[in-house]
């Protein structure tokens, strides 16, 4: 009777530790605690604190996440300000209380729950091996990403536009520089060169859609899930693992952070990708990058450099242990020449895209742009009172919090690695490094974060150790439902769905298209927001320096969009929850629309 009631009180703890404050969720955490408790008591499964230092470590460390996660959402809950009124203490007092003794109460459910994944894991790793893929693999792979970015982003022939305001704003320096401007100089834009060479592309394939972005988002899904699986295939030796990658594939692609597609998080995806295959390769095998793999990092990583400098944190956190391990090894001769091939290929990159703006007398115009004014104009709203470690915590806790597929699965991958230790230490820093560029000095926006979903593949290793528990004739049928019954989870999920299929009559960008395009070569401003999209629907290359408001404190920027219209130097304006006042302009045209989950009145004012 004593085993029974700390099997249902350790259960139940855990439980509740996890579910949130709600009746429905609360009554099925109790249904749930119930039945596995009977479950283990009818298996006579003994409840104790036998186990290895790994597995105590991980206890403390989920205890900690848990505990953690149950205090953010129950703190503001109304039914614990009830109860601490009628006990008369403190509610973070009381909440404090409750969470001690969940806690201390749950540890030996969450203790026989690691070690039965770890017994799972340890049939499920591998040795050193390395298995090519086959062109079935591939193509199967090349499939879901097609079918991945057609139904999660906006940038599909599914959706009438990407009407996203930062995919625009590449867009229409992308279109620019087909037309013979140079970014800065003659268009000002804050991410970095690159990104708008790669639009350029997209707009030789159709500057009036999103069609060429279509075709890049899909080749760098695909290259994202090729080398995912590569690194899967490094730990996990089962051919089952490939019916595994649309499961993940759409849970990544569907998350929080994703927002609308074409991100630069969501183009550096693969090069990160690839980076922590070698890596990860590197710790589990035991072989140095070859010069060819060196020279790759090195391309990959300038590629980086040259869209969004800050996830750069993820190549600082991947070099140090093949620096420490073959400094410590005394082979100095391999560690030189594998950082002059990393070097060798970041200047393959970097020396076209200087020389590019030495010929046209931009450096100045881009060193100021991209690098100066991004890291002390930009405008975040960053508090220097804040802490770094304050920083990084509640920035990730709302990481976690808001993706919550991604935080199962970076909790599943830190189970599976923890065993592997050079491979742990070489997550663990790339992860740190990551989060510490990217989260840890600037209010974070949401799509910041999808960097960071390269890191979920790990928890598919733990995953699949789960099917060893189920009959062999059992185990595709299982995984092909679990991949249709996510599919339409992700489907009813993502943010973005709610605009496939929409009539483009509907969207202000081509109601106001109607209008502009009676004027023969227009010219437009996008005054006092980021892109809208009117420039890309309307085939227009701006006139204007400043083409629209962007997220910078820059006095010049505002001075020029007011003396555009103050002169009347282009002949329709755009703006969006504001009118203007100016005997120049009269307005010919509004639209209310939905974006980013509220609606905007648009206004499209013409010259007198």
């Amino acid at each position: 009777m004593h085993k029974k009631f700390i099997c249902l009180s350790s259960v139940m703890s855990l439980v509740f530790l996890i579910v949130s404050p709600h009746i429905v969720f609360i009554s099925l955490g109790v249904l749930m605690g119930v039945s596995l408790s009977l479950y283990f008591i009818r298996k006579r499964v003994t409840f104790d604190f036998k186990g290895t230092k790994s597995n105590y470590s991980m206890m403390i460390i989920i205890s900690i996440i848990i505990a953690m996660r149950f205090y953010n959402i129950w703190i503001y809950s109304s039914k614990l300000e009830v109860i601490s009124d009628i006990i008369g203490i403190k509610n973070t007092y009381l909440l404090t209380i409750v969470i001690s003794i969940l806690v201390i109460c749950s540890l030996p459910a969450l203790l026989k729950v690691i070690q039965f994944i770890d017994s799972l894991l340890d049939k499920k790793l591998k040795g050193e091996t390395i298995r090519k893929i086959r062109w079935p693999f591939k193509l199967f792979l090349f499939c879901i990403a097609v079918i991945t970015i057609t139904a999660f982003s906006k940038s599909s022939f599914l959706y009438p536009l990407n009407d996203w305001v930062d995919s625009n704003c590449f867009m229409t320096v992308g279109k620019s520089i087909l037309e013979g401007k140079v970014p800065y100089r003659d268009l000002y834009e804050q991410k970095g060169p690159l990104l708008y060479f790669i639009h350029a592309m997209a707009a030789i394939v159709s500057p009036t859609s999103f069609l060429g972005v279509y075709f890049i988002e899909v080749i760098a899904c695909y290259v994202f899930l090729l080398f995912s699986y590569k690194t899967l295939g490094l730990f996990v030796d089962d051919k089952l693992i490939i019916y595994f990658m649309p499961f993940f594939s759409w849970l990544i692609y569907s998350s929080t952070n994703f927002c609308h597609g074409d991100s630069t998080e969501e183009l550096c995806l693969p090069f990160l990708a690839y980076a922590l295959y070698v890596g990860m390769k590197y710790m589990k095998m035991d072989v140095i990058p070859s010069f060819r793999e060196c020279l790759f990092i090195g391309i990959t990583s300038s590629c980086v450099l040259w869209i969004k400098y800050t996830m750069l944190g993820f190549y600082i956190g991947w070099i140090i242990l093949p620096v420490i391990l073959l400094f410590g090894k005394k082979k100095y001769k391999e560690l030189l020449k594998l950082i002059a091939m990393i070097v060798l290929g970041v200047l393959i990159v970097t020396i076209p895209i200087l020389l590019y703006f030495v010929y046209h007398h931009a450096i100045e115009d881009m060193v100021m742009a991209y690098f100066y004014n991004n890291m002390f104009l930009y405008n975040t709203g960053y508090d220097v009172s804040n802490s770094l470690f304050y920083n990084l915590y509640d920035h990730i806790y709302n990481v976690l919090i808001n993706n919550k597929a991604f935080a199962i699965l970076l909790i599943m991958g830190i189970i599976a690695l923890w065993h592997e230790k050079k491979s742990f230490v070489q997550f663990s820093n790339s992860f740190i490094f990551t989060c510490i560029f990217i989260l840890g000095f600037n209010t974070v926006y949401t799509y910041y974060s999808f960097i960071l979903q390269v890191f979920a593949v790990f928890g598919i290793i733990a995953i699949s150790a789960f099917l060893d528990v189920i009959k062999k004739k059992f185990k595709i049928p299982i995984i092909i439902i679990a991949n249709v019954l996510t599919f339409i989870m992700c489907f009813l999920n993502s943010s973005n769905t709610y605009l496939m299929l929409e009539d483009k009559e509907n969207l202000p960008q081509y109601k106001f298209k109607k209008i502009i395009e009676q004027v023969d070569n227009p010219t437009l401003l996008n005054y006092g927001f980021l892109d809208g999209g009117f420039y890309t629907t309307c085939n227009i290359v701006p006139n204007c320096k400043y083409f629209c408001q962007l997220n910078i404190q820059l006095d010049e920027m505002y001075e020029m969009q007011d003396k555009y219209i103050e002169e009347g130097l282009v002949d329709f304006v755009v703006t969006r929850d504001k009118e203007i006042m100016s005997t120049n302009y009269y307005q010919v045209s509004t639209a209310s629309y939905y974006f980013e989950g509220s609606y905007h009145e648009y206004y499209l004012y013409q010259l007198q």
